[in-house]
């Protein structure tokens, strides 16, 4: 550390307090390789002018537009994850209604391979499981509100094999059955928890 201060060490330091130990006193000494002074009538420091005029960081013009590109390129990679999420994802509620949509189906339509698709997933901080849990849900919930949709109907669209299957990942979303869910929509000024 003190090579890191060398170049800005006070000329001397000047504490009220009174000497610590010998041991603590050479430990100060040589952390600020400045004379110090125990006993003063005030604490502070004698700094040269040239020392104190030093700049630490430079912020100029050519740091200003290195962090500026830095942040731009950031955003753009951002932007375009978001892209490709969103692309994901209506390949993924477009497959639903058939069948449960399937990695390999979707990297099929986005061109890519199945492993470029678990990369781009896992770049988005997203499992191939929570991505296709997350439309499900928004969607059952969404279907749910509407009064003539029937929940094996529900089931059916987002691409469950059964009623059953369905009502067990509904209850796992939310704490709640489909039916119970859809019941508390119709009381007055109802909404199931979530």
């Amino acid at each position: 550390m003190t090579t890191i201060l060398k170049n800005t060490d006070p000329e001397k330091i000047f504490f009220e307090h009174s000497s610590p130990s010998k041991k603590s006193e050479k430990e100060i000494r040589d952390f600020f390789i400045s004379p110090i002074h125990f006993g003063a009538s005030f604490n502070g420091a004698i700094i040269a002018r040239k020392k104190a005029e030093l700049r630490l960081h430079d912020y100029g013009k050519y740091s200003l537009e290195m962090a500026r590109k830095l942040a731009d390129e950031q955003l753009e990679a951002q932007k375009k994850q978001q892209d490709v999420i969103g692309k994901i994802k209506l390949h993924i509620e477009d497959l639903m209604g058939s069948a449960p949509p399937r990695r390999e189906s979707v990297a099929e339509r986005l061109g890519v391979s199945s492993r470029t698709l678990d990369r781009r997933l896992s770049e988005a901080g997203v499992t191939w499981q929570q991505l296709v849990d997350s439309i499900r849900s928004q969607l059952a919930h969404e279907y749910l509100a509407q009064a003539h949709y029937k929940i094996k109907d529900v089931a059916s669209m987002l691409g469950f094999a059964d009623v059953r299957a369905f009502q067990r990942r509904f209850r796992h979303w939310t704490g709640v059955s489909p039916s119970q869910y859809k019941k508390s929509l119709n009381q007055p000024g109802g909404s199931a928890s979530e």
